[in-house]
């Protein structure tokens, strides 16, 4: 079932915005995105096989890599973002982008071909919110895409164990799946896809994919998740546990249906 931090914390005004500026902002990790940078384009592809390219939302778009293969592809994209966000007169890819809360905008209601919501419901203090927010920007027909950790992974069990074990020993409290105030919710695959049916969503695919894809820029996460040694082993089991459908990371493609 779902996973959550109990009792959820109250994080100051700005305190997720000041975290994601800090943690995927810098300089110094822009330069270590390439291959996530080139591997954008995949993923805006992606849409492709379900639903032509027209209206995109990109709610959490971060520096704005995404939109911009989108709206390379022919996707009129716009993106919502509490912390720093690109500027349209600045990149001539970008349609329009707002920094800002996604219940703070009129946005219009079925408005939308497309929703993306990548690795954003795991930061929210109600997801719920968030994905009936998403349904009420989508037409009919309207396609919604995820992308969360998946708790139900082999690399996360593992973690999991190694937290376990250090906490008895007094050296951690952490799990692999809940560290506030990252991360407040962990969704397993099956608990995603039967909160999308409750809410409207006929799943089209669901499936789980390692870090090490290279879409997700694996020299950005063997830099900044840990000594390399233990992260390229942990890369290794994650690319393993491909074929039993128990990597690192979820993806669901969900249609829209009322």
């Amino acid at each position: 079932g779902l996973l959550y931090v109990d009792p959820l914390p109250r994080p100051a005004a700005g305190a997720l915005a000041d975290l994601n500026e800090r943690t995927f902002y810098s300089e110094t990790r822009r330069a270590l995105f390439a291959p996530y940078l080139r591997s954008q384009d995949e993923l805006a592809r992606a849409l492709e096989r379900f639903v032509p390219p027209g209206r995109l939302l990109d709610i959490g778009c971060g520096a704005g890599h995404f939109l911009r293969a989108a709206a390379r592809r022919g996707w009129r994209a716009v993106g919502v973002d509490v912390a720093a966000a690109p500027r349209r007169e600045d990149d001539p890819d970008l349609v329009e982008v707002h920094r800002a809360r996604l219940e703070d905008l009129d946005l219009g209601e079925a408005a939308f071909d497309a929703v993306n919501l990548s690795h954003v419901l795991e930061h929210l203090p109600d997801p719920r919110a968030a994905l009936l927010r998403a349904r009420d920007h989508l037409r009919p027909g309207g396609l919604l895409a995820i992308g969360v950790p998946n708790p139900r992974s082999v690399v996360h069990w593992l973690r999991n164990a190694s937290y376990t074990l250090r906490g008895r020993l007094g050296r951690d409290r952490y799990s692999a799946d809940l560290c506030p105030p990252q991360h407040l919710y962990a969704f397993p695959p099956r608990t995603l896809e039967r909160a999308l049916a409750e809410l409207g969503f006929r799943v089209r695919r669901s499936f789980t994919a390692p870090f090490g894809d290279a879409r997700l820029a694996a020299p950005f996460q063997l830099r900044y998740s840990g000594p390399s040694l233990r992260r390229g082993l942990e890369l290794a089991v994650d690319a393993a546990a491909r074929p039993l459908g128990r990597c690192s990371l979820t993806f669901v493609y969900a249609l829209k249906e009322r």
